[in-house]
């Protein structure tokens, strides 16, 4: 296996993707300069075409690099930008409503070093009191994952055959699981590299599915560290999602009720149900 090409002491390079996320963005990068880690940690945001001043965070948090799009591609595309400028072996991927612990990055990072079997290591997830928010289980099967779709829960940040952590599992040193909560993770940059990044077909949702498989098809692991622990503001990374999901649905409905043609009607009625690519950078919608 070739050796890993890394910049000279980068060892994380942490990417956050962000849209009109200004207030939880600020706490998060807050929280990673924070980090035991240092210097060894790179700081990537790319920014999906805000409204807000969020594209500007820079001005304000010092040590941070800034990726501007024009506007909003997915969050696929905007994490695959991410990890191609990126100098780290490891790529800690952070959604902005997500604060690390100052040891979090540290502990994550170690892990992989230690670990050749494993390809993501995941913190411990906990709300403002503490609590176990993570969810660990089995990657779910198409079956399952059509069952979700029918219910309406085909964006939940949660998935089929994964279940919250026990209370009494927070006690174990790491949970192993076919599953990641994407919402933070270190991943190998190697590995993402090896399958050529993530699929660009998925527009806003589903690379994570992707990632997953890859690991499991290689017979590698999924770690979640109890003992590294990140602190979740889920309001604003879900608001984030919610607009983006929404901005793009209320166009195709758009299109369906506006458009002549019943055959463009029902193939973008088939684009919208069978799950593929609708972000809002179409421009045939």
């Amino acid at each position: 296996m070739e050796e890993e090409e890394v910049a000279p002491g980068v060892v994380v390079s942490a990417i956050v993707v962000s849209y009109n996320s200004k207030e939880a963005l600020g706490r998060s990068l807050e929280s990673l300069k924070s980090s035991s880690i240092g210097e060894a940690m790179e700081i990537l945001v790319v920014d999906c075409g805000s409204r807000d001043s969020s594209s500007e965070i820079d001005h304000e948090v010092s040590g941070i690099t800034v990726l501007r799009l024009p506007r909003h591609f997915g969050l696929t595309k905007a994490r695959n930008i991410g990890a191609r400028t990126a100098q780290g072996r490891y790529l800690l991927f952070l959604d902005p409503d997500i604060e690390v612990l100052p040891e979090t990055v540290a502990l994550l990072a170690a892990k992989l070093d230690a670990d050749a079997g494993a390809v993501i290591a995941c913190p411990l997830l906990v709300d403002r009191e503490g609590r176990p928010v993570s969810h660990v289980g089995e990657l779910p099967s198409l079956e399952e994952l059509y069952r979700a779709w029918r219910r309406g829960d085909c964006w939940s940040r949660t998935l089929p055959a994964t279940a919250p952590v026990k209370p009494e599992a927070v006690a174990s040193e790491e949970l192993v699981s076919g599953a990641a909560d994407p919402r933070a993770m270190l991943v190998r940059a190697q590995f993402l590299r090896g399958m050529n990044y993530f699929d660009e077909k998925y527009g806003q949702f589903g690379s994570n599915l992707q990632l997953f498989a890859q690991i499991r098809t290689a017979a590698k692991r999924i770690v979640v560290l109890a003992g590294a622990r990140a602190v979740s503001h889920e309001g604003e990374g879900l608001r984030m999602r919610a607009k983006i999901l929404a901005a793009a649905l209320l166009k195709a409905a758009v299109a369906l009720l506006t458009f002549g043609d019943a055959g463009f009607r029902a193939a973008v009625l088939t684009r919208v149900l069978g799950g593929a690519r609708i972000d809002g950078s179409q421009t045939g919608l």
